[in-house]
């Protein structure tokens, strides 16, 4: 679950910035921003939840979901330079 939400947060955020203001390192940037502090923000309140704790294999699958995130973004990016030439 951590993993796929911070995929398609990393993935409609960097997407949404990217079209807004027309560079995808930009686009980039604030997916990979906006995702790690949802990730971090979920693991702070799970630290503070009864009954829960900070879990780092939970970040880790974060990590991944927005690597994953990033790469796809980049893809598209490579994906769209080639179907416009």
């Amino acid at each position: 679950m951590h993993f796929c939400v911070c995929l398609l947060a990393t993935l409609v955020l960097g997407s949404a910035a990217w079209l807004t203001s027309g560079s995808l390192q930009t686009g980039c940037d604030v997916g990979v921003a906006l995702s790690a502090g949802l990730a971090l923000g979920k693991e702070y309140g799970d630290k503070n939840a009864t009954g829960n704790h900070w879990c780092w294999w939970d970040l880790l699958a974060d990590f991944c979901g927005i690597l994953a995130g990033l790469m796809l973004l980049i893809l598209a990016n490579v994906l769209l330079e080639w179907l416009l030439k």
